[in-house]
């Protein structure tokens, strides 16, 4: 991939996380977005890494894998472009609960989210994005749930639940429930100090 490489603003509206900015936000962002391109194999993001990026996956497949207790790593989902990666991990500027790595090649565009306190205030980038990435994590922690909720009722039917199916859901748990009451845990990224 072209390393100057920027997105078309119709292009970075196809990502639910921006469509609806305004053109001057979109503009800013689309400056600011660095390419990235990944073989098959390669890993976006590592468990346990810290990672203050947002991730904007243009087109490949991508694997979410969780080290398991007994030092497996298994598959939790699949990804496919377009969608967005590392929302957690920015938000709260703590370190991945998973490592992301791609399946075919994969592309798209990274932004250090420390960088939003430059954007410019009248264009309250922080604000909205900060909303969208809420809602997003909102969403796939509600699909999460669905998933658990399936898992267990499978179980349900055999009263058999393993105690590795328990500490997978509490991993997979973690990342949704880890807020402090008064939020005072987000990244300084979002801080309206």
């Amino acid at each position: 991939m072209d390393a100057n490489r920027r997105p078309t603003r119709q292009l970075i509206q196809s990502f639910q996380l921006i469509n609806g900015l305004s053109n001057e936000s979109i503009d800013w962002l689309i400056q600011e977005l660095e390419p990235i391109s990944l073989e098959a194999g390669t890993a976006l993001t590592q468990e346990n890494m810290t990672n203050r990026e947002l991730y904007l996956i243009e087109s490949g497949e991508m694997s979410v894998q969780k080290r398991t207790p007994d030092g497996k790593t298994e598959t939790v989902v699949k990804l496919q472009g377009p969608t967005v990666i590392g929302e957690m991990s920015c938000l709260l500027g703590r370190s991945s609960v998973a490592t992301v790595s791609a399946q075919t090649i994969v592309t798209g565009w990274k932004l250090d989210t420390r960088l939003l306190r430059q954007a410019p205030a009248k264009l309250y980038l922080r604000e909205r994005l900060l909303e969208r990435i809420l809602k997003l994590v909102s969403t796939r922690l509600g699909a999460t749930n669905q998933r658990v909720l399936k898992l267990l009722s499978a179980h349900t039917n055999n009263n058999q639940l393993s105690i590795q199916d328990i500490d997978q859901f509490a991993e997979t748990w973690k990342a949704g429930l880890a807020f402090n009451d008064d939020f005072e845990d987000l990244d300084e990224s979002w801080s309206f100090d």
